[in-house]
């Protein structure tokens, strides 16, 4: 069995004990080792207060409770089919802040947030063959999506570059994720100090 059927097999075993748990499977990882390692990421339904989709404090994530539990019922089911031969580890988590995409569907609700997309190769001329882009993403179609390129500070400030924005077909992405940003405010009290020339 080829890995991707494999994590097809693996995908639809898992789906419905997701969806039992009234959680959504955001995506599956399959690494090959000695030992095989399946991590699954689970999230929970939308809710119209995730509609704001800069509002962290808004977002709701699956519970440790409820990873544990899908973890146990994923086990058991994988050993009752025989997915594997010898030995293999699970993990179960939510995708966290800095997410992964898994489809581009996902990307969406995220327009408007800063994403860091690697590449299987550079894009076609006038992009300098970086195969890593970072920006602000402003549009997501069913082929493709859009960054705006940005800069990030050390402590974590967006700069907006001045390049043209760029059109990353979902075919050409190995990895895409969020960029988790926390930009360090001044304590009260403290004010920057500009010397005279």
């Amino acid at each position: 069995m080829s890995s991707d059927d494999l994590k097809e097999r693996i995908r639809q075993i898992a789906l419905p004990l997701v969806n039992a748990h009234g959680l959504v499977l955001w995506g599956l990882e399959l690494v090959s080792s000695q030992r095989p390692l399946v991590r699954l990421y689970i999230d929970c339904h939308k809710t119209q207060a995730e509609d704001k989709v800069h509002d962290e404090e808004a977002r709701v994530a699956a519970d440790l409770e409820q990873c544990e539990a899908i973890s146990r019922d994923l086990g058991l089911a994988l050993d009752v089919e025989n997915i594997f031969s010898g030995p293999w580890q699970l993990e179960v988590s939510t995708p966290g802040l800095s997410r992964s995409f898994f489809a581009l569907e996902q990307m969406v609700d995220y327009l408007g947030d800063i994403i860091e997309a690697r590449l299987f190769s550079p894009l076609p001329s006038g992009t300098r063959g970086r195969r890593t882009w970072r920006g602000k993403l402003t549009e997501v179609t069913e082929s493709s999506f859009f960054l705006e390129p940005v800069a990030i500070t050390e402590d974590d400030q967006v700069q907006m570059l001045a390049e043209p924005v760029v059109c990353i077909p979902w075919t050409s992405v190995r990895k895409v994720n969020r960029v988790a940003l926390f930009p360090r405010t001044p304590k009260p009290g403290k004010k920057s100090v500009r010397k005279n020339a």
